[in-house]
């Protein structure tokens, strides 16, 4: 019982100590709070793309793809192994990018040679377009 108590506690510090590590003065907001993905990974020094990808079914998904590391400074045509990052249920790309570069996969395989792909599932903030329906309509939400 005493092993459970010490793996809990030290699972939740795990968790906390990052957030409260980083977290702004007291009445200083995040710059970051509003900033999108895309803002998110040019102003940590990595380049960015946006791709619009549109589903058989009309969504009309936006991708972003970091095509390399910071102190890579080849092409962004250039072959690399691909990496695709999805999101779970109620998130969106920034999950991956949201903290530094030492400390979030979408930078630290693009630092080590990959081309990275961040996906958005259909409704999440950067997918929230369609060919002709609009989000005020309840059919848009109706995925079957």
């Amino acid at each position: 019982m005493a092993v459970y108590i010490v793996t809990s506690c030290v699972i939740v510090a795990s968790i906390l100590f990052p957030l409260l590590s980083c977290a702004p003065l007291e009445g200083q907001e995040d710059p970051d709070l509003y900033r999108s993905a895309s803002e998110l990974i040019v102003d940590r020094g990595y380049p960015v793309e946006e791709h619009n990808v549109t589903t058989p079914d009309g969504f009309i998904l936006t991708m972003q793809r970091i095509p390399h590391g910071r102190n890579d400074k080849s092409s962004s045509k250039s072959t690399k192994p691909v990496v695709f990052l999805q999101h779970g249920l109620t998130m969106d790309s920034t999950n991956w990018i949201l903290n530094g570069p030492s400390d979030s996969l979408g930078y630290i395989l693009a630092d080590r040679g990959f081309d990275v792909w961040l996906g958005n599932i259909r409704g999440n903030k950067y997918s929230q377009r369609h060919e002709r329906l609009d989000p005020s309509d309840d059919d848009f939400w109706d995925w079957r």
